[in-house]
């Protein structure tokens, strides 16, 4: 059995138990399907992260799925204690927790053309100066 078995949103214990609430009557009809709604938005949009972050390949949708999953184990006992809307805002939390890194291209272009990024950059290039490997390739 494999340590982190769902292999989508809706098979992972917290948004079990988050269907469970509407189905108790507990929190509003829809509300799991608004949670599921927003986790899908948030994961399409990490799609872009890689062409500005390659070095975090690993921020996909596959990386929420595995943190919501991870939450359980760390939580533990505690989530016999929490509501609806403090489970959604854990499911939320793992879906957008990587929202602030993606970029698209038009606002990356306006960064890069400012001046505040052509300091930065500059003191970059003087503070890690190529090696000869570097500078030969």
């Amino acid at each position: 059995m494999p340590v982190l078995p769902a292999k989508s949103l809706d098979e992972t214990v917290l948004f079990t138990r988050l269907k469970a609430f509407e189905g108790a009557g507990t929190c509003p009809s829809g509300f799991s399907g608004n949670v599921l709604a927003i986790c899908k938005e948030a994961a399409e949009r990490l799609k872009a992260l890689p062409l500005t972050h390659g070095q975090f390949t690993l921020h996909d949708e596959a990386h929420c799925l595995r943190v919501v999953q991870l939450m359980e184990p760390v939580a533990g006992g505690a989530l016999d204690h929490l509501n609806a809307i403090e489970v959604a805002m854990l499911i939320l939390s793992a879906y957008l927790h990587d929202q602030g890194m993606v970029v698209d291209a038009k606002e990356l272009e306006t960064l890069q053309s400012g001046d505040d990024w052509k300091t930065h950059e500059q003191n970059w290039i003087a503070d890690h100066p190529a090696t000869p490997d570097e500078s030969s390739s």
